[in-house]
């Protein structure tokens, strides 16, 4: 199978939220961010600008920082038509989009055919600062929420970054904040209505995630004292998980019963849903958690696969503009035995 645009890693995950600045320390605190980019992109910055298809003016402020694996891009639309205010409206803060692609501006109008082909058009573009172009990728439809940005600097040096207008750092008092530890994106999770192999197989085909494995979660089958908000509850859902380098996206599509999946369907739709980015041992855990209710970052799923892992999502939601922490615990030492296969594309390279 030709892939369209194959993806290079997980450069950042875009995330929308209302107040950059508020926002900032929060995930400063959570991830251990010190550096922040702040670039405003507007009028003075920003041309050849567009929405939909059809030449549009607008401005945004973007804030990037990464530190421990994890690289994010916050997002504070500002004025004119954007998929930022677009998705503020109707969904509120959250997981917005996956950068997973540098590319020569000549390249990518090479890919722009096949792309049509798949019924996938740019949403939103714009040429900052006259050196490099963005284009945020309409797939909405396509991969069941999020958009996929392709950057095209205007040079063969893909390290030439447009230059911010702030840096903002924070000290070890603000960075030390989160006493669990953060190892990197391991994934993000897109929760599907009954579509998993469809986006499955669009994945595949634009980016090239070609490392999959399978996996049924049911309560009592084999997934073992599940609950949901602390109480004992009984679900299924079906999940695909599927990497390309430091890209790893699970895909998930519930059954039956009562968990966050089919609460974010209810209520907001289809979309990213969750980030994990910390594997510890139980016993890490269960000295941490006391610490994280607290912090009023209370588990609001659970439970335990068998003599895999125990896994558990955290409710960030408050503090980190929509987005659920997922945090795995392996059954023991030695829970990827026979399952080298699985651990390469759940772990990823180091």
């Amino acid at each position: 199978m030709k892939t369209i645009l194959p993806a290079d890693a997980l450069y950042r995950l875009g995330v929308v939220v209302k107040d950059y600045k508020s926002s900032i320390r929060s995930f400063s605190e959570f991830f251990g961010i010190n550096r922040w980019e702040i670039r405003r992109l507007d009028e003075r910055r920003l041309s050849n600008t567009t929405f939909g298809g059809k030449p549009a003016g607008h401005s945004f402020i973007s804030a990037i920082g990464s530190a421990r694996g994890v690289a994010l891009e916050l997002v504070e639309p500002v004025s004119g038509d954007t998929v930022f205010a677009e998705f503020l409206q109707r969904r509120g803060e959250g997981m917005h989009h996956l950068t997973t692609n540098i590319s020569s501006p000549e390249n990518f109008q090479q890919a722009r055919a096949e792309l049509e082909k798949i019924g996938v058009g740019v949403a939103q573009s714009g040429t900052i600062d006259g050196v490099t172009d963005y284009h945020l990728l309409d797939t909405r439809q396509l991969l069941a929420g999020p958009l996929i940005e392709v950057i095209c600097p205007h040079t063969d040096s893909v390290s030439r970054s447009p230059e911010p207008d702030e840096i903002v750092n924070f000290d070890e008092s603000v960075t030390s904040w989160n006493r669990l530890p953060i190892e990197k994106t391991y994934h993000v999770c897109i929760v599907t209505k009954h579509r998993r192999d469809e986006v499955r197989s669009a994945l595949e085909k634009l980016l090239g995630i070609d490392q999959w494995f399978d996996f049924g979660n049911e309560s009592g089958v084999n997934a073992m004292d599940t609950t949901y908000y602390g109480r004992a509850c009984k679900s299924a859902f079906n999940l695909s998980l599927g990497r390309r380098n430091t890209l790893c996206i699970e895909v998930v599509e519930m059954r039956y019963g009562e968990s966050l999946y089919q609460e974010m369907l209810e209520q907001q739709g289809e979309g990213l849903h969750h980030m994990m980015t910390t594997i510890c041992s139980m016993e890490k855990f269960a000295e941490l958690r006391p610490w994280l209710e607290s912090k009023k970052i209370p588990v609001i799923q659970d439970g335990r696969v068998e003599d895999f892992c125990y896994y558990c999502y955290l409710d960030t939601r408050s503090k980190l503009a929509g987005i659920t922490v997922e945090v795995l615990a392996p059954a023991s030492k030695e829970w990827l035995k026979g399952r080298e296969d699985t651990g390469a594309i759940l772990i990823g390279p180091a």
